[in-house]
């Protein structure tokens, strides 16, 4: 995914997402954020996205991502468009579960394995910063 930055993110996947999970860790905890989110003890394979599954088995909802929260799992319904978080407004960051494509209230975000990809390599570049329940982007 090519960031507004130029620059080129590496994709979320099964292939490297333990590195991500370790990655965005180190960098919630500089924070002092989502330590105290556990797994989702349910099965998630019925959403019909295997990365969706995987970001739930680590932390079950409540983690933020951009400006949107992940609902817990408990709150998600299957079908070919999931409802995956909301912002602090409420509008919904939705998937497409066939494509992998996110949507929000204004179109299309992106890929969800290269949203999430371009998220932590902002986080890790110091590029975000945590501020009243949401990250916003620091300028350079």
């Amino acid at each position: 995914m090519l960031g507004a930055d130029g620059v080129t993110h590496e994709a979320i996947g099964a292939d490297n997402f333990e590195q991500f999970k370790a990655d965005l860790e180190t960098g919630f905890a500089k924070f002092g954020l989502f330590a105290e989110i556990g797994p989702c003890a349910g099965d998630l394979m019925g959403l019909g996205s295997e990365l969706l599954a995987a970001l739930y088995a680590w932390k079950d909802g409540g983690i933020c991502v951009y400006e949107y929260t992940l609902l817990p799992a408990a709150e998600l319904v299957a079908g070919p468009q999931v409802t995956i978080g909301r912002d602090l407004d409420g509008s919904a960051l939705n998937l497409d579960v066939a494509t992998g494509m996110l949507m929000d209230d204004s179109g299309p975000v992106g890929e969800l394995g290269q949203y999430l990809g371009k998220f932590r390599n902002e986080l890790l570049s110091h590029k975000l910063e945590w501020a009243d329940g949401s990250w916003v982007e620091i300028s350079a």
